[in-house]
């Protein structure tokens, strides 16, 4: 699913503004995450199976939104970026006390849904000073 997610994102990226990509996709995967922590059975699975496809623009397109217009800063920033990836080192055992703490594996999808809440914020940000920035 990743794979397909990957190879559609750039192909509607080539028609659609990446940063306007962003926020639909990291809100999908917010519902899909709260979808996955309230339902059970095959509902449960299919939601969090389906992130991914929804995930697979996110590194990529949060990268090169991160690092542009840094000029010389360049380097920093994306040093500060590829930092950023210890994220992927902290949020499973997050998610494991969350599920451990209020009740079951599924409950500890609402760290995935905050992660991806940040995303979305991100997104949401980069678009409103690209309007700013063409008025």
């Amino acid at each position: 699913m990743l794979m397909i997610g990957r190879f559609s994102g750039a192909f509607i990226q080539a028609r659609v503004a990446p940063s306007r990509l962003l926020a639909p996709y990291a809100a999908m995967n917010v519902l899909l995450c709260l979808v996955a922590a309230a339902a059970s059975g095959w509902m449960a699975v299919g939601a969090l199976w389906l992130t991914s496809f929804f995930m697979s623009i996110m590194f990529p397109t949060i990268f090169a939104l991160g690092i542009e217009g840094l000029g010389e800063d360049t380097n920093l920033g994306s040093s500060f970026l590829i930092m950023s990836i210890i994220g992927g080192a902290i949020i499973p055992p997050l998610t494991g006390l969350l599920s451990e703490r209020i009740g079951g594996i599924q409950h500890g999808m609402l760290a995935p849904a905050l992660c991806f809440s940040v995303c979305l914020g991100f997104a949401i940000v980069v678009n409103r000073i690209r309007a700013d920035a063409s008025s």
